[in-house]
């Protein structure tokens, strides 16, 4: 009885050892993770400030030209195009640039913009990489992608209303892209519309870039009245929604949903950017990560 005593209480103190050890192995890999994790995030915010640029310094080509202070409280658009961005950071800028194919030789837009910071930017894209149950190597992986990705899109802006520039060839129909006139022009600076994040053709307009068709050598316009396009209804919405940069198209087979209708789309794009902005999780973003760490075959790019 007494060596059964004996060998019962050396058994109970190696699974007490053995779960101590077990315990302490456990936090000690938890701390390893926490620590790849926070490490991951801080590269991924470096990145990301060689695009925003590191307050005060601004890089994004539209944030140029701002209301000093963003839209002022008082304004009327926050009854209209800012109805849903209430209590939000929203600039109020007007880039300009040099284009010699434009009648003065310059083009200025004016947009209503969310500018995300790199440590937002960074949090966003490192969760929806976990999201997809990735740690270590492939979460760091994955998520130089992702910003790689949102970089090519938009360069982490988000154009809630108004006109912006960029190439004149991103908008050309077939038959454009091969007229000798345009292609002249194929380099030139155009201003595009945008809406809740997309490009979009507004109400009156032939197309989302504001220039001629090849009557006039898609030549870009500059509008005199840019306030009255910040508050024109869209005719047509596009298919990529920022800052994410995720198409319905891809949005829909990812979350196995209908593809979104115009208005649809832009509700999603809208209100998936403004949970977004108090929080650490953008669900556009897990969609993203999801189609790029996945495998051939499956939700992916």
């Amino acid at each position: 009885m007494q060596t059964d005593r004996r060998v019962n209480g050396t058994r109970a103190l190696f699974r007490a050892v053995a779960l101590g050890v077990l315990c302490v192995s456990s936090l000690a890999c938890r701390a390893d993770q926490a620590s790849d994790r926070a490490a991951i995030v801080a590269q991924i915010k470096a990145s990301a400030e060689r695009i925003t640029g590191k307050p005060p310094q601004e890089r994004r080509y539209t944030a140029v030209n701002c209301v000093a202070g963003g839209v002022p409280a008082g304004s009327p658009l926050w009854n209209s195009v800012l109805a849903d961005y209430r209590n939000l950071p929203v600039q109020d800028c007007s880039p300009t640039i040099s284009e010699p194919a434009v009648e003065g030789g310059h083009l200025t837009g004016r947009a209503l913009l969310l500018l995300p910071t790199a440590a937002q930017a960074a949090e966003w894209i490192v969760s929806a990489c976990e999201a997809q149950g990735l740690n270590g190597d492939p979460l760091r992986q994955c998520a130089t992608s992702v910003l790689k990705h949102v970089n090519s899109q938009n360069n982490l802006q988000f154009v809630i209303a108004g006109v912006i520039t960029e190439p004149n060839e991103e908008g050309y129909l077939k038959a454009e892209s091969a007229d000798p006139a345009c292609k002249k022009l194929s380099n030139a600076n155009v201003l595009y519309s945008f809406r809740d994040g997309i490009t979009v053709r507004l109400k009156g307009q032939p197309r989302t870039s504001l220039r001629t068709g090849v009557e006039g050598g898609c030549r870009p316009n500059q509008p005199q009245d840019l306030a009255a396009l910040i508050e024109t209804d869209p005719e047509k919405v596009a298919e990529f929604g920022r800052v994410a940069g995720l198409s319905r198209s891809l949005y829909s087979v990812c979350t196995h949903v209908a593809l979104p209708a115009d208005d649809a789309w832009r509700k999603l794009v809208r209100s998936s950017m403004v949970a977004a902005w108090s929080s650490n999780r953008y669900s556009m973003m897990d969609a993203v990560a999801r189609a790029i760490a996945a495998p051939k075959g499956a939700c992916h790019y």
